[in-house]
């Protein structure tokens, strides 16, 4: 309620109002949600951050077209942004539109390439375009950008599972628990990943 007030004093305080869309988004009040994009969109059409908060909007209600049409919207403004091309590479891989996700990812990537994301969605989008040993590649550089970033190094692991690289994948999880203890996802993830290779015993250490 707090932010909804924040919102109805200072109706251009864009955070709030965003953050209240999400909330609505979240609790399937998506007319709401609608009525406080519409006023967002007024106030700047042609911001990226809007218009990907217009396309979860639009995700939300089931038009994944006009989702696209926002997010690509997104990107022709600011081809940098890390959310919007993140959210138009998934949306590619999902509508099987593998060679638009690539060249979307090899864009972000020209552009920032120092980030663990945009290095993980062009490796996604490498193995869905079947380019095996450059996702590999990708996802060595990842790994090794991830360094000291613990849930980013899971992340990495992760893909490198879908990769097939369960060795790689294994030894960036260890990494990540070393790091960081707590991280329970990757705990069990490990634990799969070994027993799946016949270690019984110490799967089972990692989940007691």
């Amino acid at each position: 309620r707090l932010l909804q007030d924040i919102v109805e004093s200072h109706p251009s305080f864009r955070p709030a109002a965003l953050n209240v869309g999400r909330l609505d988004i979240q609790q399937g009040h998506l007319d709401a949600a609608d009525r406080g994009s519409n006023e967002l969109m007024l106030q700047a059409p042609e911001d990226p951050q809007l218009l990907r908060e217009a396309a979860r909007l639009s995700i939300a209600r089931g038009n994944r077209a006009e989702a696209l049409r926002f997010l690509e919207s997104a990107v022709t403004r600011d081809p940098a942004a890390i959310k919007p091309n993140l959210a138009l590479i998934e949306l590619y891989l999902e509508g099987g539109q593998y060679d638009r996700a690539l060249q979307t990812a090899l864009n972000l990537e020209s552009r920032r390439p120092l980030n663990v994301q945009a290095r993980l969605a062009l490796a996604k989008s490498r193995l869905a375009n079947r380019q095996q040993a450059l996702a590999l590649d990708e996802l060595t550089k990842a790994a090794r950008l991830a360094q000291g970033n613990p849930r980013q190094l899971a992340a990495v692991a992760l893909v490198q599972i879908d990769a097939k690289d369960r060795k790689a994948a294994e030894a960036n999880l260890e990494a990540a628990l070393e790091q960081d203890p707590t991280l329970s996802s990757a705990r069990l993830v490990l634990a799969r990943l070994v027993a799946g290779n016949g270690q019984l015993d110490r799967a089972a250490s990692h989940v007691e």
